[in-house]
């Protein structure tokens, strides 16, 4: 039996200003259920945090290392997967929670529910490639029981931005787990002149090529239909639903201190 949190939301940032708004917005979303904010990162605030929010100092390390300290010292029965520039509306967390749980009565434990998500009043498509046949590939806004996250062991150490999660989500889909959208709930991006970032950019080139050398490979005659998700690029490729390279997760020594695998790219460097 879990105590309370009931839910973990996963949130590393470094952008202190944030936290109050944030903070406020998940309190009126989760309406009256007990959550926390896990926040690992760099640099402490200046100012006391309320009890619900869980501050992990950590040193100069990636963003995909840090959603796994997160998820590590996660205390909640559910985790949702969160940025610090986001917001679910009105009460969309505790929407999101009581949808998981109908489809959980209906269809068993091994489901995710992901929230609808805008980006400048755009609709993101989610799926591998923006591609309509292909999985969801995004775990942006997603709540699944923690009990899962054992299936696939966590993040693999060779991201250093972004498509972690997108890799997390094709493994769980790999394991038999489902991934539905909401039909009720909508997660949006909000911009705001002070939170414009732009660290992400040089980590997508390398991430990206990471994550396509795990699920995706050349199309040759040997190719079996049930092997795979759907063609790419006119089919000169194809999307596998089995990983192509073996997991490499995250070392528990000095985790909090230095980054574990690639540690520079594009300009950017981490400890």
């Amino acid at each position: 039996m879990y105590k309370e949190p009931l839910i973990s939301i996963i949130c590393p940032s470094n952008r202190i200003f944030l936290w109050k708004d944030l903070y406020s917005s998940i309190k009126e979303s989760s309406d009256g259920l007990s959550f926390e904010i896990v926040i690992p990162g760099p640099c402490p605030p200046d100012y006391n945090l309320p009890s619900e929010i869980n501050y992990i100092k950590t040193g100069n390390i990636k963003v995909p290392q840090c959603n796994e300290i997160a998820m590590r010292n996660a205390q909640g029965k559910y985790f949702l997967i969160f940025g610090d520039d986001q917001k679910i509306h009105g009460i969309g967390i505790k929407k999101l929670y009581n949808e998981l749980n109908d489809i959980i009565n209906k269809k068993g434990i091994n489901n995710i529910i992901l929230s609808n998500f805008k980006v400048k009043g755009r609709t993101q498509s989610l799926r591998y490639w923006k591609k309509e046949i292909a999985p969801i590939s995004s775990l942006n806004a997603a709540l699944f029981n923690r009990e899962l996250l054992a299936i696939v062991k966590g993040v693999d150490k060779r991201f250093v931005g972004v498509y972690w999660d997108c890799d997390l989500a094709l493994r769980f889909q790999e394991a038999g787990v489902n991934i539905l959208k909401s039909s009720r709930v909508w997660c949006k991006e909000y911009s705001h002149k002070k939170i414009v970032s732009y660290l992400h950019r040089p980590c997508k080139p390398h991430d990206s090529g990471v994550l396509d050398s795990f699920w995706v490979k050349k199309n040759d005659e040997k190719i079996n239909e049930n092997d795979i998700w759907c063609y790419l690029k006119r089919g000169k490729y194809v999307l596998s639903k089995k990983r192509l390279k073996p997991f490499i997760g995250y070392e528990d020594k000095d985790i909090l201190l230095y980054s574990q695998g690639p540690k520079e790219v594009g300009g950017l460097k981490w400890e």
